[in-house]
């Protein structure tokens, strides 16, 4: 049986989503660079990691926390 292109696309797809997320991450969450041991920000994945389940990519509380200061913090800054 042929591999399906729409299947080999899709999981191109989500592995490259999944990277951009969490390069994306070190940006909005700022230093330290990696602040999970598990899920979105940790610090080593491995090529399953891509093709698994999405929550393995979800920030962990800790990382939802400092996520919603650093945006308040910001926004304290903004003109309205």
């Amino acid at each position: 049986m042929l591999p399906n292109p729409w299947r080999q696309e899709r999981g191109s797809a989500t592995g490259l989503g999944r990277v951009l997320a969490h390069e994306i991450g070190h940006v909005l969450l700022g230093v330290p660079a990696y602040h999970d041991p598990d899920g979105l920000m940790r610090t080593t994945f491995v090529a399953e990691d891509f093709e698994g389940a999405r929550s393995r990519f979800q920030l962990m509380e800790q990382s939802v926390v400092r996520l919603r200061a650093r945006i308040a913090s910001l926004s304290e800054g903004q003109p309205r």
